[in-house]
């Protein structure tokens, strides 16, 4: 799957092709139902609604009930995809998701708002944390696309695909399309986003694919080098290619829009490490989120281009400290 490095069209929100995608799917010929936790709204399943009502079922507030529904439907052929917001969709049903992953059931879980994009509904709805939670659980996918477009084929993917459940971590904020509506999808591997030298390396996952990049071009804009690389799958994870495009970078940076607790900088860790990597973690701290708009939640916690830039302009400014992590 070919990256581009010029923005495919204006920005969009990635939760905007959920809807319309789950759609073709079925008029494709894919045994999809789809599973609603009241959210439809903001996770945009309205288009499923309005086209194939049938297909839509409402299962109120009640998301641990849904998932337990997800597992015995994957049991008789159809596609259950269950979609809700990421504190919902994965961090309240949590254990019925570890347990269907258990018993093998090839469910699709999609998490829209994860991270600081939930805003101003504050730290009781704002995941910071969901993908360690699902990084723990055997056998689970962890889908990170990029933008609207490898959102589209990575849930296309996962529907089609019968051997393992998946998540699918899906933004809410407007980001730059980097990729082909054409592009297929496939889980693991790296993608090369941006490129202006090695002497930084910045690692990406889904919608902070765009912010590394836009940070690599105001590092250049300084005369420093770094390499953008975007992650579209957490599990299955391309170790052998973080290694080598790590190689002679004197840094290795990981955003996301997560904690940096057991998210993409801990699993960048615990790969390039043990070679001696310099590697530091740009995410939330340790705490709970805030009421605040996304824009301010960014702002607060270091997650726009300047912001990074500039922090990885002092690292590279001071002294080697050798192959450690922080």
């Amino acid at each position: 799957m070919a990256a581009k490095t010029d923005v495919y069209g204006d920005l969009r929100a990635p939760r905007e092709m959920i809807g319309s995608t789950l759609v073709e799917l079925i008029e494709a010929g894919e045994d999809v139902v789809v599973l609603d936790g009241d959210l439809g709204l903001s996770t945009r399943l309205g288009p499923v609604e309005d086209a194939h009502p049938d297909r839509l079922v409402q299962l109120g507030v009640a998301e641990q009930n849904a998932m337990g529904v997800a597992t015995g439907l994957s049991y008789t052929g159809v596609r259950p995809v269950f979609v809700s917001m990421a504190m919902f969709a994965l961090a309240l049903p949590w254990t019925q998701l570890r347990q269907a992953a258990y018993a093998g059931a090839p469910v699709v879980v999609i998490g829209t708002h994860p991270g600081v994009d939930m805003g101003p509904d504050g730290g009781t709805h704002q995941c910071l944390e969901d993908l360690a939670l699902a990084r723990a659980i055997p056998e689970l996918l962890v889908l990170t696309p990029a933008d609207s477009a490898q959102t589209a084929n990575a849930i296309a993917w996962a529907v089609r695909q019968r051997e393992h459940p998946v998540y699918i971590r899906v933004g809410r904020h407007p980001v730059a399309q980097l990729y082909d509506p054409d592009a297929e999808f496939a889980p693991g591997g790296h993608e090369v986003i941006a490129d202006h030298g090695g002497r930084a390396l910045i690692v990406t996952e889904g919608s902070t694919a765009s912010l590394g990049r836009d940070a690599a071009d105001a590092l250049a804009g300084r005369g420093i080098g770094a390499r953008v690389v975007h992650l579209p799958s957490l599990k299955p994870l391309d170790a052998d290619g973080i290694r080598a495009a790590a190689s002679g970078c004197e840094l290795v940076v990981t955003v996301e829009n997560h904690s940096v607790i057991g998210g993409l900088g801990d699993a960048v860790c615990g790969v390039v490490g043990p070679q001696g990597a310099h590697v530091e973690r740009i995410g939330t701290p340790d705490v709970f989120g805030m009421s605040a708009t996304g824009d301010e939640m960014r702002e607060a916690f270091g997650l726009t281009p300047d912001a990074v830039a500039a922090r990885i302009a002092a690292w590279l400014s001071t002294p080697p400290l050798g192959g450690t992590a922080r």
